[in-house]
């Protein structure tokens, strides 16, 4: 930033740099994140909690210097590789980036109207949606719902592939700018609009042992999952594990209860950290096999929830490229 006079008045000028991504070229301002900078632009960036900790935003930086605070969000590898999170990153030259995971760019938009509204409990309410088209994705993915209430945001899919409806859980987090009014809002015959499909939380090969591990609407991408394995009539065991604060807090449980039943080896186990004898799903890993060596694991919900697990997982033999995590983390307006 630099200072200069008008009618006698210090001002500040902010430095302005050239970002590219993908071959596409914006302004980007030196005080503003790379992800801001692309958004205000209107490129169809992925994204998802804009505070650095879920890592949808990861692009890898190709040319030039960029401010970006310390993570752990990024492993060594991809540090190593030069990734970064744009909604961290700050430039300091001219900077040339690509993407590292599936954006809008590789996605559809969709125009869709709401055809059911559920609020099952004091925060959350479930959307269908009848898209004007069919969506394929991988179970685990997410999409980005835009409404007329709030500003756009990144909704796990809850629904199997192939379908041309969709379901999302959505929770009105306080202070939110989205999922409030969502809540508030949302009425049957309401248009909304989707791109998707989006986010790497998937796993190329289900053929084997499934551990499915969330809390709270870290359930949706597990919903889907469950879907999915019932349609291909799964054979190998499938565990889930599921962290609320209480029982008032485990919305849909019929629903998950009754997917789990369908399959030959299965056992679904709800945890509740509220009270004196509360425990959490870290509490349980145990529980979801001696070994998980050759398992595929999913996890969704609390960004710290998913750090502890994946390290406790490690050391039961779970290899690092066998864990899809989706962090989920109130996004920054």
């Amino acid at each position: 930033m630099s200072l200069f006079m008008v009618d006698g008045i210090t001002r500040a000028m902010t430095r302005t740099y050239t970002l590219q991504w993908d071959g596409q070229s914006v302004t980007a301002d030196a005080d503003t994140s790379l992800l801001k900078s692309l958004l205000r632009a209107g490129k169809p960036v992925s994204y998802g909690c804009g505070s650095g900790q879920c890592g949808a935003c990861r692009l890898r930086l190709i040319e030039g210097e960029v401010d970006a605070p310390a993570t752990q969000t990024l492993s060594p590898a991809q540090r190593a590789a030069g990734e970064i999170l744009s909604c961290q990153a700050r430039p300091r030259s001219n900077v040339r980036v690509q993407s590292v995971t599936p954006t809008a760019g590789d996605a559809e938009t969709y125009n869709g109207t709401i055809t059911r509204v559920e609020r099952p409990t004091p925060d959350l309410v479930k959307l269908r949606v009848r898209l004007e088209g069919v969506l394929d994705f991988h179970p685990g993915q997410y999409g980005l719902l835009r409404t007329h209430y709030g500003p756009a945001r990144p909704y796990s899919l809850a629904n199997p592939p192939g379908q041309g409806v969709v379901e999302f859980h959505i929770r009105a987090v306080t202070g939110g700018k989205a999922g409030p009014q969502i809540y508030a809002q949302a009425k049957r015959g309401d248009r909304v609009e989707l791109t998707a499909p989006m986010g790497d939380a998937y796993a190329p090969d289900l053929n084997r042992p499934i551990a499915l591990i969330a809390t709270g609407t870290g359930m949706a991408p597990m919903k889907s999952v469950l879907a999915y394995l019932r349609q291909r009539e799964h054979r190998s065991p499938v565990r889930v594990l599921w962290g609320n604060r209480s029982p008032d807090d485990c919305y849909d449980m019929a629903a998950f209860e009754a997917l789990v039943e369908g399959f030959e080896d299965a056992q679904f186990l709800p945890v509740f950290s509220a009270g004196a004898g509360g425990t959490r799903v870290t509490d349980h890993l145990r529980a979801l096999a001696p070994s998980l060596l050759g398992w595929t694991v999913f996890c969704a919900g609390n960004p710290q929830m998913v750090r502890d697990v994946a390290q406790q997982l490690a050391l039961m033999g779970l290899a690092p490229h066998d864990f899809h995590a989706d962090p989920f983390t109130h996004a920054e307006d």
